[in-house]
């Protein structure tokens, strides 16, 4: 039988600033509310026990560190549907299920780390009295990896289709339950036995879950549910599992390779005296907070430039990543203005230490310089991907990262006596360098015409 085509409406409004802001709003609530997750399991166990709470925070990174590759994997399913969407072709929720038929190996292999456990936080040197519960918290949390990369998979098909004010409330109503349920399991509420740090691990899953099925419902039962495909149950093609891998592999290798250049950061910045550590940490927590926004407008830029590219209209993906680089590169360049002018304030807010917010201060003035080209890098990675150009993102961060970012860190802050702030330099020359090379790859690439779409069944 043959497919009609959907149709894709351009907006009036299509490539403008406001357009691209309307897309990444509901996106920077959702991040920052997933981000709260983790602030919640900490809170509640700060109630428990010093250990437990330490414990929690490390479990927590690790588990990230664990699925981050997958995960990464699992955002390519946006740039597919939106280019295909934006063509207006039937059956997008293919790309759905192509990733949903690697989301069982993909969790066989993070459960191949379970048994790694132990030795992993032994390697580590990590408290004695704190080892027991990361390993209790850890092992729980990876066991929801098929939850968690599921909901991946949904989320990534509703931002291809321009629907974020869907995951925006999916994330609001997890975070609200997981500190429900987290607080229930801990403390042993309501008939409960108190589990401590087990109970936050599973409220954290229990969370994941209820995202599953938000998910679930609103992409098996949205109005365009059958002109997208979301009803059918068909095992994808050998054309869409291949385009899934080799253009999801590369964002899923960026995103692991990105942890593992800033947790190497960090390593430094914890062998460093104690005021240096703190200073390192307060600022740390505040740019990685920051960032948040500058990432949702990548995402929008991703998903505008795919669907535009997608209708044959290179001009509105054109205008679209011009937008979205104003927007991230304003609000960065506010957040950077903010962190001198307060950036006393700020260190103090935290700590009172008269060497550790002289340090902070610092550090503040170094942070500030690099945010709006972190805001330009954002939009540039977005807008590659969202022209399936996803090699090329992951090519620069890994060689800027490898060649310039870790070695600094290491010869600014050691050799070159600079401390942690030869390592904060080290940041700054990598994020400057990263956002010019990705800049020019924007430039060069080609946004400007329309890429080969894969086939459609006839």
């Amino acid at each position: 039988m043959t497919k009609e085509r959907t149709e894709f409406t351009i907006p009036h409004r299509a490539g403008s600033i406001r357009e691209v802001f309307s897309l990444a709003a509901p996106l920077m609530i959702a991040h920052a509310s997933q981000s709260m997750m983790g602030v919640v399991d900490t809170f509640l166990m700060g109630r428990v026990g010093n250990a437990q709470q330490g414990a929690v925070g490390l479990g927590g990174v690790l588990h990230w560190a664990a699925v981050c590759f997958f995960a990464g994997t699992m955002t390519i399913i946006s740039v597919l549907v939106a280019q295909d969407f934006g063509a207006g072709r039937p059956d997008i929720a293919r790309h759905v299920r192509a990733g949903l038929v690697f989301v069982a190996p993909m969790s066989l292999l993070v459960f191949a780390l379970i048994p790694w456990i132990p030795e992993a936080l032994s390697v580590m040197h990590l408290a004695e009295q704190a080892r027991p519960h990361a390993e209790t918290y850890l092992q729980i949390r990876l066991w929801g990896a098929p939850l968690l990369l599921t909901a991946f998979a949904l989320t990534s098909y509703l931002r291809g289709i321009g629907d974020t004010l869907t995951p925006m409330g999916v994330a609001l109503i997890a975070n609200i339950f997981n500190a429900l349920a987290s607080a229930v399991l801990v403390f042993g509420w309501i008939g409960f036995p108190a589990m401590g740090v087990a109970g936050a691990a599973w409220g954290s899953v229990a969370a994941s879950g209820l995202e599953v099925l938000l998910y679930a419902f609103a992409y098996y039962f949205s109005p365009t549910a059958r002109a997208h495909g979301s009803r059918r149950i068909i095992l994808p093609r050998r054309t869409e599992l291949s385009a899934f891998v080799w253009l999801g592999v590369p964002i899923g290798v960026a995103w692991l390779f990105e942890m593992v250049a800033w947790t190497s950061f960090s390593v430094y910045a914890g062998s460093r005296p104690p005021e240096e550590l703190a200073a390192h940490t307060i600022l740390f927590q505040f740019t990685g907070f920051c960032f948040m926004p500058a990432m949702a407008i990548g995402i929008a830029a991703s998903t505008l430039v795919g669907q535009y590219l997608g209708a044959q209209r290179p001009d509105l993906a054109r205008a679209s990543a011009y937008s979205a680089s104003a927007i991230s590169v304003a609000f960065m360049l506010v957040v950077g203005f903010a962190l001198v002018w307060q950036r006393e304030s700020l260190i103090h807010a935290f700590n009172r230490d008269a060497t550790v917010v002289a340090l902070g201060s610092s550090l503040a003035f170094i942070a500030a310089l690099y945010q709006p080209f972190d805001g330009l890098g954002m939009v540039a990675q977005g807008v590659l991907r969202g022209a399936k150009h996803t090699a090329i993102p992951t090519i620069v961060m890994l060689g800027s990262g490898l060649f310039v970012f870790i070695p600094l860190v290491w010869w600014l802050g050691t050799e070159k006596e600079l401390g942690i702030r030869g390592a904060w330099i080290a940041a700054l020359v990598h994020v400057v360098v990263v956002a010019i090379l990705l800049g020019i790859a924007v430039m060069r690439s080609r946004v400007v015409h329309v890429p080969t779409s894969l086939p459609v069944e006839a």
